[in-house]
């Protein structure tokens, strides 16, 4: 890697504002609130008594789970078009857009049996939370010198913990996850969505496209050379079995990472039934330990 100087002061605070304000939908939409509504409330309860929430749970796990196949198989694709029409921001912003509109969708999905709307806004709103993590990762390489790239994701790191606590500050002030409260429990999709919005708008301001792009040549299209180059880096890659190993074993570990994020909180509720001041206890020591860390 050729050495950078690290860019102003501006753009890595546009860049780590990011994560600031996409913690608002991991931390509300998937780890602490909506997944226990959509559990619990959006879909019936069953007629076990010692797990009536099971069908729910199910359903919870099937939507991420969707999503996540998606993003896997799309991510490589993505980032073959981005590297090589230097469209990263465009493609940042496409899943930022993508992630509110369908996150601010769930006021129409969280009564009481609507089911499958929420679901499927689950897996688009989750498939483009996940793809922005990719493009705004993509961004890394560029902000600074190889020695200090460490030092300056963690800073995005650190604030995006602070994000997904206002957030859920905010959200709370909508009342107890009840069927009796719904109506209230409708507005956290569009809370986080306005959260998301407001609070992205410095990466779109400060942040620049870094890299040059190749001109395309005539009759190809984009997909054709993403297909291209990440065949063309599958069958490279045998020859580096070292990070082959790496790669397959980081999959499994961030794998068993999102099963944590997204049934934590669900867990405490269900088995545990842990009090809600307990849970906002839980929720504060996590962010400010993991935020320092």
């Amino acid at each position: 890697m050729e050495v950078r100087e690290r860019v102003s002061f501006k753009e890595l605070f546009g860049w780590c504002m990011f994560d600031f304000a996409n913690s608002s939908y991991t931390t509300v939409i998937i780890t602490v609130i909506f997944g226990d509504i959509f559990s619990k409330i959006i879909v019936p309860a069953g007629d076990d008594p010692t797990n009536p929430n099971r069908y729910g749970n199910i359903l919870w796990a099937l939507a991420l789970g969707i999503s996540y196949v998606i993003v896997s198989l799309t991510g490589p694709l993505f980032g073959a078009i981005m590297d090589y029409s230097a469209r990263k921001k465009q493609f940042l912003f496409g899943s930022y857009i993508i992630c509110i509109v369908s996150t601010a969708c769930f006021y129409f999905s969280a009564n009481p049996g609507d089911i499958w709307l929420a679901f499927a806004m689950i897996i688009v709103s989750n498939f483009a939370f996940a793809s922005g993590e990719n493009f705004t990762s993509s961004f890394l390489p560029y902000l600074g010198p190889e020695k200090d790239l460490g030092k300056i994701s963690a800073y995005a790191w650190g604030i995006g913990y602070f994000g997904g606590l206002a957030s859920v500050i905010l959200v709370s002030t909508l009342g107890d996850i009840t069927a009796e409260n719904f109506q209230n429990l409708r507005w956290v999709g569009p809370y986080t969505a306005l959260f998301f919005l407001i609070a992205g708008i410095p990466t779109f301001a400060f942040l620049k496209e870094y890299s040059v792009g190749t001109k395309k040549p005539e009759g190809i299209s984009y997909f054709q050379i993403s297909i291209q180059r990440v065949t063309t880096t599958l069958r490279d890659v045998t020859q580096f079995k070292d990070l082959m190993i790496y790669l397959i074993g980081l999959f499994f570990a961030m794998a068993s990472i999102a099963v944590i994020i997204g049934f934590a909180f669900i867990y405490g509720s269900q088995e545990i039934k842990i009090e809600n001041i307990h849970r906002q206890a839980m929720f504060v020591i996590l962010q400010f330990t993991a935020a320092f860390g």
